[in-house]
């Protein structure tokens, strides 16, 4: 079984983390994706990544709540940290939209997340979306993308009000019909080797 979202590489869990792990795999969860929301991040989940190389698998990204003054150049650091590491990545996250706590950046958010999208797909990597009081314009955005992509993949967090929604899913584009089709599926196993 793999768990597609844990952030077990925050420091909170630096005293048990291999008993964390342990625990996990005798419950029968052999792979854990951790999603990075920063650039600190990345850092932790590369370290976490090479101490469990064959139980953590990192992917990367800004997290919508996380961006600082320059939030596309702090995704395009990102990207470029991720891109140099010797440990392959499986994705792309912790990306998203949320305007629980500050609607003020719903334009620089919207932008990050798109680019984010674009470079997830044209590296044919699948995404962690994390979308939190956002969910009509996390889809009016999918759809924009949709009209020019096939196919995008994912792990999404959906937060509506007090509701919280994880599912894995592939989200299929038909082009033809041109209707958003989401078909629910685990992705990752045919990621990770």
């Amino acid at each position: 079984m793999i768990d597609t979202h844990t952030h077990i590489y925050e420091n909170t869990f630096d005293a048990d983390r291999g008993e964390m792990i342990g625990r996990a795999k005798a419950a029968g969860v052999d792979r854990l994706i951790i999603p990075a929301c920063t650039l600190a991040d990345s850092a932790l989940v590369r370290d976490t990544q090479a101490e469990y190389p064959d139980t953590c698998y990192a992917m990367y990204g800004l997290h919508p709540t996380e961006m600082g003054d320059s939030p596309m150049a702090e995704a395009e650091a990102i990207m470029d940290f991720a891109e140099s590491q010797k440990l392959p990545r499986v994705g792309v996250g912790e990306i998203g939209i949320d305007l629980h706590w500050d609607k003020s950046r719903k334009d620089s958010q919207t932008e990050v997340f798109a680019w984010q999208m674009r470079y997830a797909y044209d590296k044919g990597l699948p995404v962690s979306i994390h979308c939190r009081d956002a969910v009509w314009l996390l889809m009016e955005e999918l759809d924009k993308m949709r009209k020019r992509e096939a196919m995008y993949y994912g792990s999404h967090e959906i937060i509506n009000g007090k509701k919280r929604y994880l599912v894995s899913v592939i989200i299929l584009m038909a082009i033809a019909s041109q209707n958003l089709i989401p078909i629910h599926i685990a992705f990752i196993p045919i990621l990770i080797p």
